[in-house]
């Protein structure tokens, strides 16, 4: 009895276990014969897979779910086959006639309009008809085939990190059974991995997709897929992002082109950059120009933002050009930053103006002027300047006509060969330390 009493408890624990040890799992369903598609699905939140097995049912492959005939999956192996030279056009294949490429510019203008400043801008200025001529002028045919075939095949760049992964795998049964595979966004989108047997080729043949279409779309036509793409895709601003910025480039040009003192001050400075828009930090629409000195002095560029009142820029050229020769003056009466701007050819000093003054009232914050008391420098901020080397900037540096002294603010890391003392103290640290010059060129840090 008492032996009895000791072996219940394990009997019960063996009838636990065994009781809830979780059941064998079913037998695979045998795939051999079968038309198999299934789908994967792999993101940062989630991932899930399924597949659908039709074995053959007289003239069919039939599931559940979905039934097509024997013919559909010969016609699909032949599609397959056929794919692995193919070389046909794929744009064509999806129906896009000269029809559809004459009429695409007007769209695409229509589309870009409301995503863009245009918006509140240029096309406020222009009719509708001569923006689209505009952005027609590089809504070429080629430029539009170019970024559509970049599409279908997918050649477009991706962040893998932010995008899910998806992967379709079709087998077709046969003498040689043929896995088809499909890795990413759409199956709509090209191209194919084929393996049959021991050949295996990566294909482009829209022709295989629209074989395969049955076994993808269940519930609409392929030719209803392509017409649904060939209108949608006109109205999709990513694709035909840029191509509005030749309409804009031109716009801007008749803006800074029609303003007084022209002429003259295409002389003296080319417009590499221009555009109007709003900017950040700056109030209202306002026509950008980034200008470059046509021979050689010490400002040799400047960033000219002009505010846009009633439609039409604030201020004109004979402004800039005076702006122009006080900067020339502002720099060359101080040695000290006419030496570092001379130490290389690829040094150059770039005047920041905003509508008739020669710096950005934006920028000279309170910060700005906190650093100016300390250094006790005479008067306050006149000229704001960005020093660079090549393209990548070093310093803001603020003067004033009071004194040779000078500011230097926003000061990243750089350090060249032979240079002075002068420029290892305008970039000093990649910490941003404040420096300042007096009126000898002597540096000093504000700590």
């Amino acid at each position: 009895m008492r032996l009895r009493s000791r072996l219940l408890p394990l009997a019960y624990a063996l009838v636990l276990v065994v009781g809830c040890s979780p059941a064998p799992p079913p037998a695979p369903t045998p795939t051999d014969g079968c038309v198999v598609v299934s789908h994967e699905f792999v993101s940062c939140y989630n991932s899930s897979s399924s597949k659908v097995v039709l074995p053959p049912v007289g003239d069919t492959y039939a599931s559940e779910e979905l039934v097509v005939p024997r013919s559909l999956i010969e016609a699909a192996r032949e599609a397959a086959y056929a794919s692995r030279n193919a070389s046909r056009d794929v744009l064509v294949e999806i129906g896009l006639d000269s029809a559809y490429f004459e009429a695409a510019p007007a769209k695409i203008a229509a589309v870009l309009v409301p995503h863009s400043s245009h918006e509140s801008s240029h096309a406020r200025r222009t009719t509708s008809e001569e923006w689209a001529a505009l952005v027609s002028e590089t809504a070429t045919r080629e430029e539009i085939t170019r970024r559509l075939e970049d599409i279908v095949v997918d050649r477009r760049p991706t962040l893998a990190v932010l995008s899910a992964q998806k992967k379709m795998e079709i087998t077709l049964p046969g003498d040689a059974p043929i896995t088809i595979t499909h890795e990413g966004f759409s199956p709509f989108y090209l191209p194919w991995r084929v393996v049959a047997g021991d050949d295996a080729w990566t294909t482009s043949d829209v022709r295989l997709t629209r074989a395969l279409a049955p076994l993808i779309w269940t519930e609409r036509s392929f030719d209803d897929i392509v017409a649904q793409w060939r209108e949608d895709v006109l109205s999709d601003v990513s694709t035909w992002r840029g191509l509005d910025e030749h309409a804009d480039s031109v716009l801007s040009r008749r803006l800074y082109a029609a303003l007084g003192g022209f002429a003259q001050a295409a002389v003296e400075w080319r417009a590499e950059d221009a555009t109007c828009s709003f900017f950040a930090g700056l109030d209202g629409e306002t026509l950008f120009l980034d200008l470059r000195a046509q021979r050689a002095r010490s400002v040799d560029a400047i960033r000219w933002y002009v505010p846009i009142v009633r439609n039409r820029p604030a201020n004109d050229w004979n402004e800039l050009l005076k702006l122009a020769e006080a900067a020339e003056r502002a720099v060359a009466a101080r040695p000290w930053l006419v030496k570092w701007k001379s130490a290389t050819r690829d040094r150059s000093i770039e005047l920041q103006a905003v509508g008739a003054s020669p710096y950005d009232p934006h920028r000279v914050d309170e910060h700005v002027l906190q650093a100016w008391r300390k250094a006790a420098l005479a008067g306050s901020p006149e000229f704001e300047f960005l020093l660079r080397n090549g393209r990548e900037a070093h310093a803001t540096i603020y003067l004033s006509g009071a004194d040779r002294s000078g500011l230097v603010f926003e000061s990243s890391l750089y350090r060249a060969s032979g240079d002075s003392m002068l420029a290892a103290s305008i970039i000093r640290t990649a910490t941003d330390e404040t420096s300042y010059f007096d009126a000898d060129g002597k540096a000093h840090t504000l700590r």
